[in-house]
């Protein structure tokens, strides 16, 4: 019986840990650590910072965050937010 080893590598979310191949289930393993940022890096929902951090396109607190934006549930008013009427 033959038997090969192969060393793969697949970019996975600094913040989730979730593999980049597995939201759409295609195979993106590659030979080298710079091809599978390159996989990444022509994915428009996938975001690599600068300093090689990479984050996935889900939509939680953490990754807005993490892609550099402000959460949604921080731009959404509390329950003790003021509250302003004008009357005529």
């Amino acid at each position: 019986m033959a038997i090969e080893t192969r060393t793969f590598h697949i970019a996975r979310c600094d913040t989730c840990g979730q593999a980049f191949d597995e939201a759409t289930e295609a195979w993106c393993w590659d030979d080298t650590p710079a091809l599978a940022l390159a996989q990444v890096d022509e994915n428009p929902d996938w975001t690599r910072h600068q300093d090689g951090r990479v984050v996935c396109p889900r939509s939680d607190t953490a990754h807005y965050l993490a892609r550099g934006g402000e959460s949604p549930a921080l731009l959404r008013p509390g329950p003790d937010a003021m509250r302003v009427e004008f009357t005529a």
